[in-house]
């Protein structure tokens, strides 16, 4: 056999170069257009659906009211008043103070409050309005 001849009857195999026929091509590159397409369009609606802006927007009434329940434990200290302090807990509080005191509804806390309150050396009239007043969202049910 002929070296020469081998190599014309033999045919080299194209390499590919990761380029398709035209008509797969254009559909490939459409298909991919339209998927970044999507993409973009879901990433713009979850960034302006969970901004900053529109959380607050959403939860304003909600955030006046935490700030609200603060404020009212803060005049309840300064005014030595446990019912004011207690007023927005639920009724089956569970409730720590930092010295491991437990209360277990908010009857038990505001009774142990006026204890508090009774004391000679506990504070009363310093309080002041919420240093802070950003309020985070962590569900719909928490701040």
């Amino acid at each position: 056999m002929n070296k020469h001849v081998l190599q014309s009857d033999f045919k080299t195999p194209e390499v590919s170069t990761g380029s398709l026929p035209s008509s797969r091509n254009a559909r490939t590159k459409s298909m991919i257009r339209k998927g970044w397409c999507y993409l973009i369009a879901i990433a713009t609606l979850v960034s302006v659906a969970f901004s900053p802006s529109a959380a607050m927007a959403q939860n304003d009434g909600e955030r006046k009211a935490v700030l609200a329940t603060l404020n009212s434990w803060n005049e309840g200290w300064a005014q030595r008043d446990a019912a004011l302090a207690v007023k927005d807990y639920a009724d089956d509080t569970d409730w720590t103070n930092a010295f491991g005191d437990r209360f277990e509804s908010r009857a038990d806390l505001q009774a142990g409050l006026e204890f508090i309150f009774s004391l000679d050396f506990v504070m009363a009239g310093d309080s002041e309005e919420n240093e802070y007043e950003d309020v985070r969202f962590l569900s719909d049910k928490v701040a």
